[in-house]
């Protein structure tokens, strides 16, 4: 008689477990901020048809869905002046 009722229990457990709304879970880890790509030590360049314009060294880069951050980020622009 207690094997039945414990049979009963774990597949009233399970059938429970089932039918438990999974998506609710997944939308409210997705609504934290987490970052999509992490780099180390980037270099990032702007390359135009002349020349590169701008190169950007970092210690630390992260992108998000929405935004990007960069920490201790070296910018190093050039002017470029053309005789036309």
């Amino acid at each position: 008689m207690v094997i039945k009722i414990f049979t009963f229990s774990l597949f009233a457990i399970s059938l429970w477990a089932y039918f438990l709304p999974v998506e609710s879970l997944k939308d409210r880890l997705v609504d934290k901020d987490a970052p999509v790509v992490i780099f180390e030590e980037p270099f990032m360049y702007t390359i135009d048809t002349n020349a590169i314009n701008r190169t950007i060294q970092a210690t630390y880069a992260v992108k998000y869905k929405t935004r990007e951050e960069m920490l201790n980020a070296d910018i190093f622009l050039k002017n470029i002046w053309l005789n036309l």
